[in-house]
């Protein structure tokens, strides 16, 4: 039938697909509206889910840390690097995607594995984020209780800063992750 135990997060694709995540730590994959699979692997509550437009992958966040990377029904990766539970994803346009966390931060990753970035804001959990899909994509996040546009990170701005290793105040700073190769 269906999750044994509340559903946390949704997230619809093309052709009538719609991912569902559960506390039952289980992600759900619906075809019109009949569950098609049932993917196993996080050992806590699955925080969120995203669809890889056009390519058949599927993401999933959980309190466990991990976000794990599913392949036609079958686990294809698993990205650590968090320090708490994984609570946000969002695909970028250059097929890298994001994730937010309880540990402060937002890591963008590659599908290969790799953490390219990571963004670091002071004592605050990171609950959802999401980016506008047009040229100039602001980066919105939901920090504790409250909602936060950040104007100023659009897309290329965000990237220029993380290459340059920059920080932007004392409560947001951005570095590149110790984990990805130095720029040449």
């Amino acid at each position: 039938m269906g999750h044994t135990d509340g559903i946390t997060c949704l997230s619809a694709g093309m052709f009538g697909t719609l991912l569902s995540g559960s506390a039952d730590k289980t992600v759900r994959v619906w075809l019109d509206l009949k569950s098609s699979a049932v993917l196993k692997g996080h050992q806590a509550p699955v925080w969120d889910v995203a669809i890889y437009p056009g390519e058949g992958l599927y993401l999933s966040a959980s309190g466990d840390k991990t976000i794990r990377l599913w392949d036609n029904g079958e686990e294809r990766r698993v990205y650590r690097g968090h320090t708490d539970a994984v609570r946000g994803l969002v695909v970028l346009p250059d097929n890298t995607f994001l994730s937010c966390s309880n540990d402060c931060s937002v890591k963008q990753w590659d599908i290969t594995g790799t953490c390219l970035h990571t963004l670091t804001l002071s004592s605050s959990f990171l609950y959802s984020l999401s980016i506008r899909e047009n040229g100039r994509n602001p980066l919105f996040l939901s920090l504790s209780h409250f909602l936060s546009l950040y104007p100023f990170l659009y897309l290329s701005i965000l990237l220029s800063f993380l290459s340059l290793n920059l920080s932007l105040s004392s409560c947001l700073s951005i570095h590149q992750s110790p984990l990805s190769p130095s720029p040449s």
